[in-house]
């Protein structure tokens, strides 16, 4: 929660690589299935979106449009189909 914490503040003042960086250490321990898990997946794949990383952005994505969290599964299927438009 506080790697979240802080990858989501890190994404609002614009310092993006910040943003990966801490939530890429914490995945290891995170899964999309999960609250938390799901939510750092899908801020990881945004901050990915926003570094030029758009591979891993769009495999994240993928991988999150299957998780059980509602919420986060329709951000994940919203912002594929706009990567993909």
């Amino acid at each position: 929660e506080e790697a979240l914490s802080i990858g989501q503040r890190a994404m609002q003042r614009g310092v993006y690589a910040t943003a990966v960086s801490s939530l890429e250490k914490v995945t290891q321990w995170c899964s999309t299935n999960s609250k938390v898990g799901s939510k750092v997946y899908l801020e990881l794949a945004m901050a990915y979106e926003a570094v030029g990383r758009t591979s891993e952005a769009v495999q994240v994505y993928q991988t999150l449009t299957d998780c059980r969290m509602e919420d986060v599964k329709y951000n994940a299927k919203k912002l594929l189909y706009g990567m993909e438009a």
